[in-house]
């Protein structure tokens, strides 16, 4: 009883077969022609190593020395920043060592009024 299950089951099996190879197959062939679409896509390129850069200084940028994409090196100057802080600091100090020396001289309103 088995082989004769074995038997149908080979002979459905390349029935099938038979019956499902069709001789009148479409077929196929590659022509060389232009191409007539194109393909958009949007992309971000990114370059293998970023880095930041920070001023020591507070300031206003006065100019830019390089562009973006050249090569740098350690030292070189990328930015000159115009900070006139120090110099209104040192007037500044200026102006108040002035003023405690006329403080402190003989003449001083603020001595006098102490004294009396």
């Amino acid at each position: 009883m088995i082989g004769r299950n074995v038997y149908v089951i080979y002979f459905a099996l390349a029935l099938f077969l038979v019956v499902s190879c069709d001789q009148d197959s479409e077929s196929y062939s590659p022509v060389k022609m232009d191409i007539t679409e194109a393909v958009y896509s949007s992309v971000t390129v990114q370059p293998d190593s970023l880095y930041d850069v920070f001023a020591s200084v507070n300031g206003i940028v006065q100019s830019v020395e390089v562009s973006e994409g050249d090569s740098i090196k350690a030292g070189e100057i990328l930015i000159r920043i115009s900070n006139t802080v120090p110099k209104l600091n040192a007037q500044n100090v200026e102006f108040s060592l002035e003023q405690a020396r006329r403080n402190a001289g003989e003449n001083s309103n603020i001595l006098n009024g102490i004294l009396e």
